[in-house]
């Protein structure tokens, strides 16, 4: 007998991600997450980690230069003040 239910796979079926979540810039911005907020915060609760991780949100928009931007954050480019060529 074959177990069944919520959250049981059948054989040959995988789980799969929705395309944008397999994109380059999602899995970039992560790895950026990962490596220069969370792995070097001890959050003790939810509400700390919500909050340190929406301090580098802000943090990674509107002052951190991106190579890909020409070194310009993106809030400069969302807003216009600069221009990408």
């Amino acid at each position: 007998m074959r177990p069944e239910g919520p959250g049981v796979l059948r054989r040959g079926v995988r789980a799969v991600s929705p395309p944008v979540f397999r994109s380059s810039f999602t899995e970039r911005l992560w790895r950026s997450v990962k490596y220069e907020e969370v792995y070097l915060n001890d959050y003790r609760t939810p509400r700390d980690a919500r909050q340190g991780l929406a301090g580098y949100l802000t943090f990674y928009n509107t002052v951190r230069p991106h190579q890909a931007l020409g070194y310009a954050t993106p809030a400069a480019v969302y807003t216009g003040e600069v221009t990408l060529e």
